[in-house]
Parts: structure tokens; C-alpha cells; sequence
């Protein structure tokens, strides 16, 4: 199945723009809210201050001449009347319409503070009407674009009717959010450039593991991005990559070993297996050559037996490694309790034929259990005494089993000239053999110790070199049986 690509938007973009869009809805939501609440603000201004010159006009009434308290609670945008015979609705002067009957002795004062012509209704003097109310004044808005408050005035029983524009509203409200919208576009702009820096100086690190895996891809190895701080969102991704970078890395030189000691073993096994080959080839050829006595054609059959089996052997132990390796061997291990001394005293029997050598076998009573595969530490056994004989031929080797804590631990001693420091390590590399080993037929394939510890380590035992009492010592230590522990 074929992955959806990745989608790879601009992150600086997609964040500007997110704020940028949140900020224009919330300013957007403020100036209504506040349009709304402003234009009740100034509306409810109106009554109050058309409310306050009734009550000075109230209180004015029966002091001062009717004409003079119009003149003094009308102007700036306040028109005022008086009617005398109670409230007759009429238009307002100055708003375009028609005067209707007025009735007589009807006083009117325009927003400007004059006294206006008052029409006389046609056929005389309108019918008086009486009014009857309380002294708190009447508010009203009918719709037309003014606010009215109607006030009957105690002394004179007359009714006062004041009245204002509200165009005023619609203006200011106009000019605030006309203010509000460019000083909106102004802060968004600036926000938007300073967003910008933000962004871009929040993203920096992303930039830095672009430059760095660019970096990478061109060879250019063991550079990390190595953050300040590690509890941040930035700062857990650079340390995330630095890791990935270290895991990389880590796998391409082991990577880069492995095809090394690949090469190398492969070079080393076919220059071992090439001289037994090469031997076995040149003695058939002498067999086959002429005529040769009995004793002669014994002695070149004898070599021959002994270099194909010295290249089966070698044949064997590069399978044996190449299972290590991918790790069959250590799968097909058949653990069980074994008993450590019986097992080296069954190696020993095996040894003994084509070693033509005796073993000593110290073991301890009770029995030393452990857990292994009894072949493949009969195996490693065999290896050891082999390589013990080779280095001691005409010396006493020995085997001693103990236990110690939790292991199993078994040694085998030569009298040999034992292993320098240096290259106790070495000697368990794969087709590595000292110099003095490789100076001597009797040479091993230099597999063997490589293999031992192998198979050790698969058993969860370790194998090691150290000076024994006369000589070199392998140590060979197995972890016991859960009973016998």
C-alpha cells in the first residue's frame, strides 16, 4: 500500500494567518458589542439630559415667563415647547414636516434656542385640552429619529415637551467604528510583522535540523543539534533527533566493522583453507604420479587424512560461526542440568585419543550443576584442551571444577609459556592466532577460541584467559541449575 505524502504547508503561514484571522473575528465581535453598548450609552445621555432640563424647567415654572424657560432648557440640539391646554402630538420644527394645528397660546423654541413662528389652526383656536398627570416626566421614542420627554409643569398645569435628534448617535457611532477599523487594520499589520519574527524565531531549530540532516546527507558526520533545554516542545524533537542521528550513526559504523571483519574472514578463510587444499592436491598428485613403496605411499596417505580432516574441521567451525552469527546456534541450544564434572571427565575421554595425553579432573563433591547444552560444552571443551595441548605438549594440563555463588566455574591449566596482557582479548577474535602459533604446523584454525566464547556467552557464561599457577588458564564460568543453586 503507497503512503499519503506528507503534507508539508507552511507552518509560518498557517500560523500568522491563524492569528491574524483570530484577531480580526475578536476585534470585529468588539466593535459590534461596542457600537451596540455605545449607542445605548449616548441614547440613554439624551433622556437623561432632556430628563434634567425638564426638572429645571419644573422648577422654573411660576418664576419666570414661559417664553424665558423655553429659551433656557432648549439649544445644542434640544428642541422645546409648551403647550397650555396639555400634549398635542405635532412635528417638530426643522424636520421636514407640515406644522399641524397648534393650539392657541402655544409657545415653541427650536434646537437652536429661537422662538419659532407658531401657525394658527385654521377656524380659530383649538379646543383646550385638560391634562392630568404626575410632575416625573414622559419619555418616548416613536420611531422617527428624536426622543421625546413630556413634562407637565405643576405651577402653570401647561405641558412641557422637549425633543433631540439621535442622528447624533448614528454619526458617532459611525466615526468610532470608522477609528476602531483603521486602528484595527493597523494592529493586525503590526501584529502580523511582529508574528512573523516570532514565528520565524520559534521555528529557528526546525531550520537547524534541516541544515543539519542536509549536513549529514553530504557526509558530513558526528554534528549534533545538543539543545539548552530539554522540557520544551523544541527542545524534546532536537533531543529526539540527536538521538536518531546518534542511532544512525552507531549502526553504520557497526555496519561498517561488520563488512571489515567480513572481508577479513572471508580473506583469513580462504588463505586457511587454501594451504590444507593445496596440500591435499599436491600429495594426491604424488600418489598418482609414479610408483612409490609401501611405506612411502603410507606416509602420503597419512598426510593426506590429516589435511582433509584439518579442512573439514576448519569447514566446520566457519558454519559453526556463520550459526552464531545470525543467531541459529544460540536458538537451537538444548539447556538442562548437567553436571560440570562429569562433563569435563567426558571431554577429557574424547580428548584423550587423538591428543595421546592424560587430563587430570578435579571436581568438587557435591556435584557442580549447571545449565547447558551438553554437546556444545563439550564442544567448547575440546577446544580448550586442544589449544592447551598444543601449548604445552610435553607438560601436565589440568581441569579443576568449582562452584562460586551462582556460577559454575571450570579451569583448564597448561605449563606453557601462557599469554602476554596485551593479547588476551585478541586470541578470542575470529582466525586470529599468536605469532608463535602460527609459526607451528600443529596451528590451529585460529576459529576455535573465538568459538568457545561464543557459545559461553550464548549460555549466559563468559570465557576468559589469565595466568594460571605454571602457565595460561581459561576460565570457563556457567550459571547453575535453579535447584542446584
Amino acid at each position: 500500500m503507497t503512503e499519503a505524502p506528507l503534507r508539508t504547508r507552511g507552518l509560518r503561514r498557517r500560523v500568522v494567518g491563524t492569528a491574524l484571522a483570530l484577531t480580526g473575528v475578536s476585534m470585529a465581535a468588539v466593535a459590534v458589542v461596542l457600537m451596540l453598548t455605545l449607542g445605548d450609552r449616548l441614547r440613554d445621555g439624551i433622556r437623561a439630559d432632556l430628563e434634567d432640563r425638564a426638572q429645571t424647567a419644573m422648577v422654573l415654572d411660576g418664576s419666570i415667563p414661559a417664553r424665558e424657560i423655553l429659551r433656557r432648557v432648549a439649544g445644542d440640539g434640544v428642541s422645546a415647547r409648551i403647550d397650555p391646554t396639555g400634549p398635542v402630538r405635532m412635528p417638530e420644527p426643522g424636520i421636514g414636516e407640515t406644522p399641524a394645528p397648534v393650539p392657541q397660546g402655544t409657545i415653541i423654541v427650536d434646537a437652536t434656542g429661537v422662538e419659532a413662528a407658531v401657525p394658527t389652526a385654521p377656524g380659530g383656536p383649538a379646543q383646550g385640552i385638560t391634562v392630568v398627570g404626575a410632575v416625573t416626566p414622559t419619555t418616548s421614542d416613536d420611531g422617527d429619529g428624536r426622543i421625546r420627554v413630556r413634562q407637565v409643569l405643576p405651577a402653570s398645569g401647561d405641558t412641557l415637551t422637549l425633543s433631540a435628534s439621535t442622528s447624533l448617535v448614528g454619526t458617532a457611532t459611525t466615526d468610532v467604528l470608522r477609528i476602531l477599523a483603521m486602528v484595527g487594520l493597523a494592529v493586525m499589520a503590526l501584529g502580523a510583522l511582529v508574528m512573523s519574527r516570532l514565528v520565524g524565531l520559534t521555528l529557528a531549530p526546525l531550520d537547524g535540523m534541516t541544515r543539519l540532516a542536509t549536513s549529514i546527507a553530504r557526509g558530513e558526520r558526528g554534528r549534533r543539534l545538543r539543545p539548552d533545554r530539554t522540557d520544551t516542545e523544541m527542545g524534546r524533537a532536537a533531543q529526539a533527533f540527536d538521538g536518531m542521528l546518534d542511532a544512525l550513526e552507531s549502526a553504520v559504523a557497526d555496519a561498517e566493522a561488520a563488512e571489515g571483519r567480513l572481508r577479513r574472514f572471508l580473506a583469513d578463510a580462504s588463505h586457511e583453507l587454501r594451504t590444507p587444499l593445496a596440500t591435499m592436491a599436491a600429495t594426491a598428485e604424488t600418489l598418482l604420479r609414479a610408483d612409490h613403496d609401501r611405506e612411502r605411499v603410507e606416509e602420503l596417505s597419512v598426510r593426506l587424512v590429516r589435511e582433509s580432516r584439518r579442512a573439514a574441521r576448519l569447514v566446520e567451525d566457519l558454519t559453526t560461526a556463520a550459526r552464531l552469527d545470525d543467531g541459529t546456534a544460540a536458538a537451537a541450544l538444548r539447556s538442562m542440568p548437567v553436571d560440570l564434572g562429569a562433563l569435563a571427565a567426558e571431554a577429557v575421554t574424547r580428548a584423550e585419543g587423538h591428543l595421546g595425553r592424560s587430563v587430570a579432573v578435579t571436581a568438587p563433591s557435591p556435584a557442580v550443576v549447571v545449565t547447558a547444552d551438553h554437546e556444545r560444552i563439550l564442544q567448547v571443551l575440546a577446544n580448550l584442551l586442544e589449544n592447551a595441548s598444543r601449548w604445552s605438549p610435553d607438560a601436565p594440563v589440568s581441569i579443576t571444577v568449582l562452584r562460586d555463588g551462582a556460577t559454575g566455574v571450570l579451569h583448564v591449566d597448561d605449563h606453557g609459556p601462557g599469554v602476554p596482557e596485551p593479547e588476551r582479548e585478541r586470541i578470542f577474535e575470529r582466525l586470529v592466532r599468536l605469532q608463535d602459533d602460527r609459526a607451528r604446523d600443529s596451528g590451529g584454525s585460529g576459529l576455535g577460541l573465538a568459538i568457545s566464547r561464543e557459545l559461553a556467552r550464548a549460555h549466559g557464561g563468559e570465557l576468559v584467559c589469565g595466568d594460571g599457577p605454571h602457565g595460561a588458564r581459561f576460565t570457563l564460568t556457567l550459571p547453575l541449575a535453579p535447584e542446584a543453586g
